[in-house]
């Protein structure tokens, strides 16, 4: 993790790089803990992806495209190797004909909706399914972390965070 303490308010990241144009100072793991322990300061802190990868949990696009094509077998003969979200309703949508179709705005917009459910589904059949799977031991360890924290940021939607940081509360 690369974690830095900047002037008087506390900013920490995980799992990407700082481009910054002041000097940053780097302290380690135990020290950030014990000044997260010792201050009052609103602690805030950005993870970049990676964090599910670093526990081992896999939500990337691929892995979910697979879960929908479990959950619905009609996918495996559409899906192909583009693991685009965007690009795949839309794919589906164009297959949708306009013309002498009075129900070709309900259809594309049913269609664009019922996919993204499908997807949301499977994201969370897989985080439901994963988060049982951390040891205690790495939860006690993680909870040591984020407990310190009052607002956790992320660079992508990170489903897997959002419901383990839930399940700590």
């Amino acid at each position: 993790m690369e974690m830095f303490l900047q002037k008087n308010k506390q900013f920490w990241i995980s799992g990407c790089r700082a481009f910054m144009t002041e000097n940053i100072n780097f302290i380690t793991y135990p020290e950030m803990l014990e000044q997260l322990e010792t201050t009052n300061l609103e602690n805030h802190l950005l993870l970049g992806n990676g964090f599910n990868l670093s526990l081992g949990i896999k939500t990337g696009y691929k892995d979910i495209f697979q879960q929908m094509k479990i959950n619905n077998s009609d996918y495996k003969s559409v899906m192909g190797e583009n693991f685009d979200l965007e690009n795949f309703i839309g794919e589906c949508k164009k297959q949708i004909s306009s013309q002498n179709n009075p129900h070709y705005e309900f259809m594309t917009k049913f269609y664009h909706n019922k996919i993204k459910l499908d997807f949301m589904n499977a994201v969370t059949q897989i985080v439901s399914k994963e988060i049982k799977n951390i040891y205690q031991e790495k939860n006690e360890k993680i909870y040591l972390l984020l407990k310190n924290f009052n607002n956790f940021f992320t660079l992508n939607y990170d489903p897997f965070l959002y419901q383990f940081l839930m399940s700590l509360k």
